[in-house]
């Protein structure tokens, strides 16, 4: 069995990666410019090991499609269900606050807190996507990052 050898490479531009995401979040003087490539550095890093094995039919593409909705979709799923179970909780905690104070150091668009007081509040939220929590909100990428990996698979089924 041989084994594979790490790309320290890539390794190096993840770590800067990640260095620009914690100084972006962070309210950095550069935070717009980051925000310009970050998340792409990242969704870019993910195709480079992209197997082309995934891809070389229609039932290796299925599998591929599948593993990566394990992956990435029901991980999205399942937390936005738990922040948004735990929703009220949060904002009785001020964990999610509209505290105008606060939100001036906020660069994300979630600027507004709901709480839900019945079932159909829950399911309008869920039937929406269920990104309508502040914490929830935050794992946009992982859809993106879905829709990415699926594409890329397709582009190169033979």
């Amino acid at each position: 069995m041989t084994e594979k050898k790490r790309l320290s490479e890539i390794d190096i531009v993840k770590a800067l990666a990640i260095i620009f995401v914690v100084m972006g979040h962070s309210g950095s003087p550069i935070t717009h410019f980051i925000y310009l490539f970050h998340v792409a550095v990242f969704i870019m890093s993910s195709g480079l090991f992209f197997k082309d094995s995934s891809s070389e039919s229609l039932k290796t593409l299925c599998c591929y499609i599948l593993k990566k909705m394990k992956q990435l979709l029901i991980p999205y799923m399942v937390w936005n269900l738990v922040f948004l179970l735990l929703n009220n909780i949060f904002i009785h905690l001020n964990i999610y606050t509209d505290n105008p104070k606060v939100m001036s150091y906020a660069v994300g668009t979630q600027t507004k807190i709901h709480t839900y007081w019945n079932i159909s509040d829950f399911v309008l939220n869920i039937k929406g996507g269920g990104i309508g929590t502040q914490i929830g909100g935050a794992l946009w990428f992982l859809i993106i990052l879905l829709f990415v990996s699926v594409g890329y698979g397709i582009r190169f089924c033979n």
